[in-house]
């Protein structure tokens, strides 16, 4: 990850509430023909080409490292915010994550 970005990702999210929990599958909003999906979140849709169908969103992405998250993970939330575990751990936690920073390995590009 870009350490610009890193650092701008880290600016909202240490100053976010987080509250612990285990993901689940979500509902999805499938196109009938089979195409596409997206979560469903009670957002209105054109039930000529949309259906609900239940436990289809089946995984998530970190707001930070965008690994992916699966059904039973721990994760951390806050308004409409994901993040895993080991970020919340990593970036969330400590009061200095200057160290931590530092210490990422670094690639030349």
């Amino acid at each position: 990850m870009n350490l610009a970005i890193l650092k701008g990702e880290l600016e909202w999210a240490r100053k976010a509430q987080w509250t612990e929990s285990i993901w689940h599958c979500t509902p999805a909003l499938v196109e009938l023909d089979g195409k596409s999906c997206r979560p469903y979140v009670g957002q209105k849709f054109n039930e000529e080409h949309f259906k609900i169908v239940e436990n289809f969103w089946t995984h998530e992405h970190c707001g930070i490292c965008v690994a992916g998250i699966v059904e039973n993970d721990k994760i951390f939330t806050s308004d409409n915010n994901i993040i895993c575990s080991d970020c919340y751990k990593e970036f969330i936690l400590p009061e200095d994550i200057e160290p931590v920073i530092q210490n990422m390995k670094k690639i030349e590009m």
